[in-house]
């Protein structure tokens, strides 16, 4: 269910949870194991914001997804550059969507690559309308999709 780009300012009550986000998150110990990080709650509205089809609101938590992300953090940041992905093609940028999640997965090691990864890559495949899939950029990541150790989206009859 796409809900559209609401485009809504946070409520009090989403300033006061940040409000206590940030006062618990300063009091973290080094060991997260179990702790909810800033970078988990972004990612979880990352998601959700895509999701809702919220574009505005996903970018600002992909960027401070990203930001919280460490160095070597592959898996999380891989689905938060897909997640932006998604909403590019759903802000009209069909093209630089696929391009950007084509080059998010190359920068994964093939064998890197986990079934929920090339879900997600799956979903911003799907979310290409189909009157734009023959398009260069669009093709590239069908094809890098078509690579992978089974077949994982299929073209619609006759864009072969």
């Amino acid at each position: 269910m796409d809900l559209g780009n609401c485009g809504r300012r946070p409520t009090i009550t989403q300033s006061r949870s940040a409000v206590v986000w940030r006062r618990h998150v300063a009091k973290l110990d080094v060991n997260t194991a179990y702790e909810f990080t800033p970078g988990q709650l972004h990612f979880y509205a990352s998601d959700a914001l895509t999701r809702l089809g919220d574009t505005m609101g996903a970018r600002d938590a992909q960027d401070a997804a990203l930001a919280a992300f460490g160095p070597d953090e592959r898996l999380d940041s891989a689905l938060v550059r897909l997640d932006r992905a998604v909403c590019m093609i759903h802000d009209g940028d069909i093209v630089g969507g696929c391009d950007y999640a084509t080059t998010a997965l190359l920068a994964l090691p093939e064998l890197f690559r986990p079934p929920i990864v090339l879900s997600r890559a799956r979903a911003v495949a799907t979310a290409v309308p189909a009157r734009h899939r023959r398009l260069p950029g669009v093709r590239d990541l069908y094809d890098l999709l078509a690579l992978t150790p089974a077949p994982l989206v299929a073209l619609p009859e006759g864009d072969s």
